[in-house]
């Protein structure tokens, strides 16, 4: 691992710096983004306490009894006076991270949702989001683990439209497979996305994070993921789901496709 230093850009322009040196391996946090999950909480901190990480809870404004199940465990709980959506919860997150000396000796930050979709084990990371050989380690679903039919439909052309206009390929030269909620981030990484897609209800969070990377041609790998739970989301909200990921993709894409088509003909 370098021990040098990275800098971390805040809003607005306001820089520090941290040491490399304080990354201790292995050492990961489990950032929980929450809304309304007074059911499954408390399982998903459970979870993340068994398996020795650092856990860090932003319930996104929930109006029912998220915040008080989560703050009964001894860990950091933050809550936004309203629902802002998953990507302003997980930038949250990146400013409390930033904010604590001990949370910042971390090497890892991984992303994992509030539902007890899925579980973490920390065994089932790949060793490239340790060691420094990836930047983000992507999940990946077995087709049999997404059993509505609709959903798969819908993820296979999130990837195909992502795979044609970005055409980025993982560490070991795959195309991206997925756009699965469970992610690891190396700290340096997090630390530095600037795009948590706010302000599209958190449907575009983990694409816009996705085409962030390409973009900084930050390195990817991809790991398989184990679905613990699923719960089909409502027609009118799928859709506005499928819309606004795909429009989001073509809007990005589309320029980013031609931008490099124009380099590869006429070299600028």
């Amino acid at each position: 691992m370098n021990n040098g230093s990275f800098e971390i850009f805040l809003k607005p322009k306001k820089k520090i710096s941290v040491s490399m040196r304080n990354l201790a391996v292995n050492d990961t946090i489990a950032l929980i983004p929450a809304y309304n999950e007074e059911k499954t909480i408390e399982k998903v901190i459970k979870n993340t306490m068994k398996e020795k990480v650092h856990t860090v809870v932003i319930d996104d404004g929930s109006i029912d009894k998220t915040f008080k199940l989560a703050s009964k465990w001894k860990i950091p709980v933050f809550k936004n006076e309203k629902n802002l959506g998953k990507g302003a919860a997980i930038e949250r997150g990146q400013t409390e991270i930033i904010k604590d000396p001990n949370l910042l000796k971390s090497n890892v930050v991984t992303i994992l949702d509030g539902d007890s979709q899925y579980e973490l084990d920390r065994k089932e990371l790949p060793p490239s989001i340790f060691n420094g050989e990836a930047d983000i380690a992507l999940g990946v679903r077995k087709k049999e683990d997404i059993p509505y039919f609709r959903h798969w439909i819908a993820n296979r052309l999130w990837m195909a439209t992502f795979n044609l206009l970005f055409g980025y390929k993982d560490i070991h030269g795959n195309p991206i497979k997925d756009v699965c909620a469970l992610r690891a981030y190396s700290m340096k990484t997090f630390l530095n996305i600037d795009n948590f897609g706010s302000g599209y209800g958190g449907y575009v969070t983990e694409t816009s994070i996705l085409v962030e990377a390409v973009k900084k041609d930050w390195k990817i790998d991809q790991f398989p993921v184990k679905v613990k739970y699923n719960e089909p989301s409502g027609v009118p909200r799928g859709i506005r789901m499928f819309l606004g990921i795909w429009i989001f993709l073509l809007k990005e894409g589309i320029p980013y496709s031609l931008k490099k088509l124009k380099r590869k003909i006429f070299g600028t």
